[in-house]
């Protein structure tokens, strides 16, 4: 019976020539083989030839492996019909189909037109045939050799594996712009030991080896440049076997899993990023040319791996014995299976280390059950458009979904402005234990500081503000699944007087300091200053004296000495055993503007009598005037008695320098300093005479 077949043919072949082939001899029957010596017009060859040998056991209902055989150069003796001779007991005895294209009238299969003539034949061999596209091989002796290396490499991902016997090459230059593609690709060499070794096999393998391919070889001592060598079919069918073997079968007990441990549970639940780590041995494959790359194999109990379920990279492209999953991608394909919360799906996984689509896999799979909870986590209370009444000595309490059985995260309650996305948020605020609690309460105080305090706002101002928690660790940052708003009005909450304690009596005495302490602001960069005056004076507008806390502002706290007492009292013109009646309150300053205490403190002030205090006659008559000052100040009756005067701030050091060894009389001028007390020392041949003086805006 006659067939005539029309072949499917890459477009660049459809470009040059129209193809039909005569198929001299078509057999059913899978227990027969089959010989077929045919040939079909190709480019400028009216009838360029083949040969095709079928073995006995060709079985059409399964993928069958292929040999593609290169015949040497000899016209006297070779061509496909000879070659295909001599290679049927071999192609017999290993169930392989062997195809042979033919060199034509120069016998030279090398040629361009021979290599564009095996492409189609290849081609036409999958439509006549049930080809396995992963078991194609390439076999030649002689020139047929150098046509493995030459056509094979320009072609590699056509074959599985190589086998060149005795190959007419010299060096390596014909191939050195394709030898790469030889990394991970199975080549057994054969090649006899009196056949120009140094030349044709030496150079060849080991530039296979440099550019990491996977070799065997066999070296046939006494043997020449002949394909009649003894053994012939068992030593083809030694390569044979090696390749098929590299090239499919995988290397089992080759490597272990790790972790999970195998039956492990793993519950999938919270945070969408959140990533489990499966982590393994490392391969044996050669990966010394950086290209072997692990895949994660997952499949149903009991599979196969042939059709796996998810097929993933390892990390860093394939290269790290480790894949990280995130909870999103395993919660996806649960999905996929319809697998409802709180439903459960056990499945297994392998690893299989690759090089150019040869493999190792690991030695046994190990099984994980995923019990499937909600992704995100949502925040709980307070309410969504809450109202807040911000007032001393209240507090409010923020809760989430507890997610413990996670570690490594922080949580953060973040607040921000209505049109924000918590990018940069207001305000942030680290939960309990470290961040891993799942509430976090907070006082009116902590609230009114960082969300309305540097606002400069006033008693029952407002600010709505939304929210939201945020999970974090050292790879990423998560949103809880939902967000509110909240209202928060300001009412009593603010910083407070602590001590002297309100209507406290106290004296002006040498000796005695008094210290002045008010609630801190949990905020960097704030200052505070102490406002005094007289009673039924408004001091956020008009207060007389006006002093730095100590450490120039920084301290919620003044220490009031007797000095800058004593020069109150010369302020307001208290005499000596009288009493001044005042009022204290502290002003904090921030880059937003002021802000005052809530509170305002009576104190009473008894100038005591300076008993024992000795004045000397030149101190007496020093003149320092006026004092307290606010532009200039005169000191007089120096009588050229003096040396040095300098003025010291409370905190701000020497700030005033003066040589006054030839004055009567000096002036001050002092408008530039800052309103407080100031402290002055003068000096008369080693003896220091000293006083404070008080400067107000």
């Amino acid at each position: 019976m006659i067939v005539i077949i029309a072949l499917n043919l890459s477009k660049k072949i459809m470009r040059t020539f129209s193809l039909f082939v005569t198929l001299l001899c078509f057999v059913s029957s899978s227990q027969s083989q089959i010989r077929i010596d045919s040939s079909f017009a190709f480019s400028t060859n009216p009838a360029k030839q083949y040969s095709i040998y079928v073995p006995s056991q060709y079985n059409p209902s399964v993928p069958n492996a292929m040999i593609v055989a290169f015949h040497p150069f000899n016209l006297t003796r070779w061509n496909s019909i000879s070659w295909c001779d001599t290679l049927k007991a071999f192609s017999e005895a290993n169930n392989v189909i062997t195809v042979c294209p033919d060199g034509g009238p120069n016998g030279i299969i090398t040629d361009q037109i021979d290599y564009d003539f095996t492409t189609a034949l290849l081609d036409s061999m999958k439509v006549w045939y049930n080809i396995d596209d992963r078991r194609i091989y390439a076999l030649g002796f002689s020139v047929g050799g150098q046509a493995v290396y030459e056509y094979g490499l320009n072609n590699a991902e056509t074959f599985g594996g190589f086998i060149p016997v005795g190959a007419a090459i010299s060096g390596t230059s014909f191939v050195s712009n394709v030898i790469h593609n030889a990394g991970g690709r199975a080549f057994y060499v054969i090649h006899g030991s009196l056949d120009a070794t140094s030349s044709r096999f030496y150079p060849i393998v080991n530039s296979l080896l440099a550019n990491c391919a996977l070799l065997d070889s066999n070296l046939m001592v006494g043997i020449g440049h002949t394909i009649d060598f003894p053994n012939r079919n068992a030593i083809l069918s030694q390569a044979y076997e090696w390749v098929d073997s590299v090239n499919v079968t995988p290397r089992t007990a080759s490597f272990s899993l790790a972790a999970p441990a195998n039956l492990s549970t793993i519950v999938v639940r919270g945070f969408h990023d959140y990533q489990h780590h499966f982590t393994w041995q490392r391969s044996p494959l050669e990966d010394s040319c950086g290209v072997l790359k692990y895949e994660v194999l997952v499949d149903l109990p009991f599979g196969n791996f042939s059709s796996p379920l998810l097929v993933m990279n390892s990390n860093n492209g394939g290269l790290d014995t480790a894949l990280s999953i995130t909870n999103e991608t395993i919660d996806s394909l649960l999905a996929s299976y319809s697998i409802p919360l709180n439903g459960s799906l056990a499945l297994d996984w392998v690893v299989r280390s690759n090089i150019n689509n040869h493999h190792a896999d690991t030695a046994k799979s190990f099984r994980i059950t995923f019990t499937r909870r909600k992704l995100g986590f949502d925040i709980l209370t307070p309410l969504n458009n809450v109202i807040v009444n911000l007032n001393n000595g209240g507090n409010r309490t923020f809760d989430w979904e507890d997610l413990s059985h996670y570690t490594g995260f922080q949580f953060h309650l973040i607040f921000d402005e209505l049109s924000g996305d918590f990018s940069s948020p207001v305000a942030s605020f680290t939960s309990g234990l470290g961040g891993s609690s799942s509430n976090l309460n907070l006082s009116h105080e902590d609230l009114y500081y960082q969300l309305m305090f540097l606002k400069g706002m006033n008693i029952d101002d407002t600010i709505t503000l939304k929210w939201a928690v945020e999970a974090v660790d050292a790879n990423y940052r998560e949103l809880s699944a939902s967000e509110r708003v909240i209202t928060f009005i300001r009412k009593n909450v603010g910083f407070e007087l602590f001590l002297l304690p309100d209507n406290s009596l106290i004296n002006s005495k040498k000796d005695v300091d008094y210290l002045f302490i008010w609630d801190s602001i949990p905020l960097d960069s704030i200052t505070y200053e102490l406002l005094f005056d007289t009673l039924n004076i408004n001091l956020q507008n008009a207060a007389s004296i006006v002093l730095a806390s100590d450490n120039a502002g920084m301290f919620a706290r003044k220490n009031m000495t007797y000095s800058i007492l004593d020069s109150v009292m010369n302020f307001y013109g208290i005499e000596y055993l009288d009493t001044l009646h005042g009022q204290w309150t502290v002003r904090a300053i921030y880059s937003g503007g002021d802000e005052y205490s809530l509170t305002t403190y009576n104190v009473s002030i008894v100038r005591a009598h300076p008993v024992g205090i000795a004045y000397s006659e030149e101190l007496m008559e020093l003149q320092i005037f006026p004092n307290p000052a606010s532009d200039k100040v005169t000191i007089g009756n120096l009588n050229r008695r003096y040396d040095r005067l300098k003025l010291f701030g409370s905190n701000a050091g020497l700030v005033l320098d003066y040589d006054v060894s030839d004055k009567d009389e000096i002036l001050l001028d002092v408008s530039m300093l800052n309103a407080g007390v100031y402290f002055y020392e003068i000096s008369s041949q080693g003896a220091i005479r000293s006083g404070s003086l008080l400067i107000t805006r």
